[in-house]
Parts: C-alpha cells; sequence; structure tokens
C-alpha cells in the first residue's frame, strides 16, 4: 500500500470530543483563558502535508526564534498524509502563530489555554482514505469492503502496522533484539547494513560496501566517505565508531533517544504482532481482550515466554543494565479495537472514512477491508 497525502487525510478527535477537520479554522478556547497573562500556554491547530509532526514543530520554532521544547503534542502524525493535530506551545501568543507562513503547513486556529498538550492526550483519529487498484496494487471495489466490513463484525485486530518497524528496510524490531540480547555489534551492524532493494539514493550501495569490508582496518572512517549525506543517522553512528571502532554502546548512544527507545519498542511489537496472529487463528475476535507490551514487570503468558525463549531472552531482558535509559517495565494493549463511525463515502474513487482508538493504525485496518 503507498498512498499519496491527498489518498490518506487524518483528522485529530480531542479528549472532549472535538474534530480537528482539515481545511477549517478552529477556536477550542475556553470562556476566562483569553485574560491569562502571556507567561501561559496557547494552543493551535496544526494542519500538515509531507511533513512529520516533530519536523513541522521544529520549523515553525525556528520562524518564531524560540526553542521547540515549548511545544507539546499527542502524538505523531504521518508524514505521507494530511494531517491534522493539536499542538501547545509555552509562552506564545496566538496572533504571533497564526502569522506562521510555511509551505504545506497552516495554524488552523490559535488560542490561549491552561496547560501544555500531553503525550497520548486524544481520543482518536478520524481518516479519509482513496483506495484505488494502483495504490493497494490489487483491484478493490465497494462490494469487498462491504463484505470485509461485515466479516469484520466492526473490529479489526490490533497488529502494529509495517511502519513501527521502519518504513522501508523494516529492521527496527531486529536492531531491538540484539539490543536486548546484548548483541551490541549486532545491533550496531544490523542498524547500519540491513539491506532493502528498494532503497534509493545510494543507500543500498552503501550498506553492502560497508557489509563488504566490515572488519578491516578504518573500515568506518571509509565508510564516512560513500554514506550518502542524508543518512545522518548512519553517519553519527560511523562518525563515533571511526574515533572508537568497538564502542558500539556508545555509537548507539549518539542516536537520538526516541530513536533508540523506537528499537525496544518494534521488538515488543513484533512479540505482540506474534500474539496476535496466534489469537486469530483461535478464537472469534472479543473487543476486550488484551496481551503484554513484554516488559520487565510484565507477568508473560507462556505463549509470550515461548516467543522470547525462541530468541534467549526472558522479561527480565528488559531491564538494560548496559543502557539503562532504553529499559522497559512493559504495558498492555488491545487485541481487537472498534472501526467506529465506518462509511464509503463515494464510489468513484472508492473513498471510505473511519475512526480509530490511539494508537490503532488506520493502515492495518484497510487490510482488513481489502482482503
Amino acid at each position: 500500500m503507498r498512498f499519496s497525502p491527498s489518498e490518506f487525510i487524518v483528522e485529530e478527535v480531542t479528549p472532549s470530543g472535538a474534530l480537528l477537520e482539515a481545511g477549517k479554522q478552529l477556536d477550542l478556547g475556553k470562556a476566562g483563558d483569553q485574560g491569562l497573562e502571556k507567561d501561559f500556554f496557547s494552543h493551535f491547530v496544526l494542519e500538515k502535508t509531507n511533513w512529520n509532526s516533530s519536523q513541522a514543530v521544529k520549523e515553525i520554532a525556528r520562524r518564531l526564534r524560540i526553542n521547540a521544547k515549548r511545544f507539546n503534542f499527542a502524538g505523531t502524525k504521518d508524514r505521507s498524509a494530511r494531517t491534522t493535530q493539536l499542538v501547545s506551545a509555552f509562552a506564545v501568543k496566538p496572533e504571533d502563530l497564526l502569522k506562521v507562513r510555511l509551505k504545506d503547513v497552516s495554524i488552523n486556529g490559535a488560542w490561549k489555554a491552561r496547560g501544555k498538550i500531553k503525550l497520548g492526550e486524544l481520543s482518536g483519529n478520524r481518516f479519509t482514505i482513496i483506495l484505488t487498484n494502483e495504490n493497494m496494487g490489487k483491484p478493490v471495489s465497494r462490494q469487498l469492503v462491504e463484505q470485509n466490513y461485515s466479516r469484520l463484525n466492526g473490529l479489526v485486530p490490533n497488529f502494529f502496522g509495517s511502519q513501527r518497524f521502519g518504513s522501508l528496510r523494516a529492521n527496527s524490531h531486529v536492531v531491538g533484539k540484539f539490543l536486548l540480547q546484548k548483541k551490541f555489534l549486532d545491533a550496531a551492524q544490523n542498524f547500519l547494513c540491513a539491506t532493502d532493494e528498494g532503497e534509493g539514493s545510494g543507500g543500498f550501495e552503501a550498506r553492502t560496501k560497508l557489509a563488504g569490508i566490515w572488519g578491516q582496518e578504518n573500515c568506518f572512517k571509509l565508510a564516512l566517505d560513500f554514506f550518502p549525506q542524508h543518512l545522518k543517522y548512519e553517519r553519527t553512528v560511523l562518525g563515533h565508531l571511526s574515533q572508537f571502532p568497538t564502542d558500539y554502546i556508545g555509537a548507539l548512544r549518539k542516536l537520538p533517544r526516541v530513536l533508540q527507545l523506537m528499537f525496544v519498542h518494534a521488538y515488543q511489537s513484533f512479540l505482540f504482532n506474534q500474539v496476535l496472529l496466534k489469537k486469530i487463528g483461535e478464537s472469534d475476535f472479543n473487543e476486550g481482550e488484551e496481551a503484554n507490551l513484554v516488559g520487565y514487570e510484565s507477568a508473560p503468558t507462556a505463549l509470550e515466554e515461548e516467543l522470547l525463549s525462541a530468541d534467549g531472552l526472558s522479561k527480565d531482558d528488559f531491564l538494560l543494565k548496559s543502557l539503562p535509559e532504553l529499559s522497559s517495565k512493559g504495558s498492555r494493549r488491545k487485541l481487537f479495537v472498534k472501526l467506529n463511525g465506518f462509511q464509503i463515502l463515494q464510489d468513484e474513487p472508492l473513498t471510505i472514512r473511519f475512526s480509530l482508538p490511539p494508537g490503532a493504525y488506520a493502515t492495518v485496518a484497510v487490510e482488513e477491508l481489502v482482503k
């Protein structure tokens, strides 16, 4: 599945139930908040296309000549989509936010508020998606979608989508597994050298070349000469290894912490998906069922322990003494989620709309609807 931004619209739903509709100006300010002093917060609706959330916020901060740490939002929205979301800004006037002009970015309203937006502070997202034979890679029809919606009985498996594991190379969970196994050389090597033939702009060739000279003297210094500039995270790791060739922990620590955590989270997600696959094969869907995102405080099921053991791991390995900042207590996640407000808006092109709770993947729902 490959959608253009015009074919994939994501509109956030706030905790109060307000829909941040694309292309629509909103003012969700509360009575009394307009009198707040300037050191309080402003909230604004960010609409963007071809930007991820962090990049858009950083550029807005740069235009306003302030630190991006003043901004917060409930969750990251896809880059390859037209999206809306609520963002908070500390000590920034609403009128200053409304003056920001960026290509493919608009501020659909800004107002005074009493606090910042916290991670996960949303009710869900509404998706409007155009399905074509081209973007789905196979024939799709209204009849097929309606039949599958009926089969699902309003519930979809809550799989983590492929983007959780890396949009192209799909190896984030492999790096995470090596980290948990304390195989730090393997983690660094997989991060740098794992390939996908679809990777363009010299990435595939550079990774293949490094794999061929790995272990040779000055291989990391040599790699800096041929690794493309746009692979900035890989070049950061290579830069450290060129000075300290065996310090794989130190090299991986040069990556942004959010990226380091993503590796461990991806492995947790991989295990969850394996459990869900097994559950689908055994019984009917049940909206209330949950499974572990395994961590060191989890109580793993027999199946989860079996999957961990196959990788030479246990729940205790999620307490990483060498990288304590990446340790994970674990959490729980629903195995199935409700597909709310499902509609077929038009037949040509086939356009569908539905809402999902936070953390659920629309691409997974689409896959189920076109089976």
